[in-house]
């Protein structure tokens, strides 16, 4: 959807669009503008937990959950488009990995290609892998701390990690809160933030967490840096 008029009206716009087939990576996405440039981080679709798919077995165009095939979902990968461009699909670029400590990557419809499961490029192209799962995540820039925040739910505990850079690489995870720290209330996930949630120039930062036992509420915490 695309808003003129500061979000009062939005009408569909059809030219930036991942679907499944050409990107599975971007299923969820969070975008951040810094600089000249527009990041998109992108998780395939679900949360820890994915099903694997096959073509082929169902109408066209769809896609068929293979039998018992129930896996870890993928990791995050990482988009990136000159803020003049970002209409343009075709001048995305995607992250491949690091050489030498250098940010490499690939453009377009290529460069997704490049970072799709079974692709050269695939593991490398991670910014944080999925074996412990990996879902609702937030990343932007953190003025206190000088460094960029990726936080996310790495079950069962809401944690960071923090990078000089966007695409990493990404510091050891910082435990937010666990499921533990909360008697007799199951069911913990989420941990959103945004730049938006921070105060005192982002030395106090809030998170956005869920429980749905015994009752399904959403409540704010907050994290203090010293």
């Amino acid at each position: 959807m695309r808003s003129e008029d500061l979000g009062e009206t939005w009408h569909q716009f059809d030219a930036i669009r991942f679907d499944q087939w050409d990107a599975p990576n971007f299923g969820q996405v969070f975008p951040f503008r810094r600089g000249d440039y527009v990041y998109l981080y992108g998780l395939q679709g679900g949360r820890l937990y994915i099903y694997s798919f096959e073509s082929g077995s169902g109408p066209a165009n769809t896609l068929v959950r293979a039998p018992g095939a129930v896996t870890f979902g993928d990791g995050l990968k990482l988009a990136r488009v000159h803020k003049d461009n970002f209409e343009d699909m075709s001048e995305y670029e995607y992250f491949t990995g690091l050489v030498g400590g250098v940010a490499q990557w690939s453009k377009g419809a290529a460069g997704l290609l490049a970072i799709r499961p079974g692709s050269v490029f695939h593991n490398r192209s991670f910014l944080q892998g999925a074996r412990h799962g990996l879902s609702e995540f937030s990343v932007f820039y953190n003025d206190y701390l000088g460094r960029y925040v990726l936080s996310y739910f790495d079950n069962p505990a809401v944690v960071f990690r923090t990078a000089e850079n966007p695409w990493g690489p990404w510091g050891p995870a910082q435990t937010v809160v666990s499921s533990g720290d909360f008697v007799g209330q199951g069911g913990l996930y989420g941990g959103f933030s945004h730049s938006l949630m921070t105060t005192h120039n982002g030395q106090r930062m809030f998170f956005a967490i869920s429980h749905w036992v015994p009752t399904y509420n959403v409540r704010l915490i907050e994290a203090v840096f010293n």
